[in-house]
């Protein structure tokens, strides 16, 4: 179980890391548009 549980910490961290670009990139293009 404890493995389980530590590889899905694992991919639960690394779908946020790879999501952070995508979200930064988002609010750059929203703040562009808003000025």
């Amino acid at each position: 179980m404890f493995p389980f549980v530590r590889l899905e910490a694992i991919v639960s961290g690394v779908s946020v890391i790879s999501d952070f670009p995508i979200n930064y990139r988002l609010a750059v293009i929203g703040g562009e548009e808003g000025l």
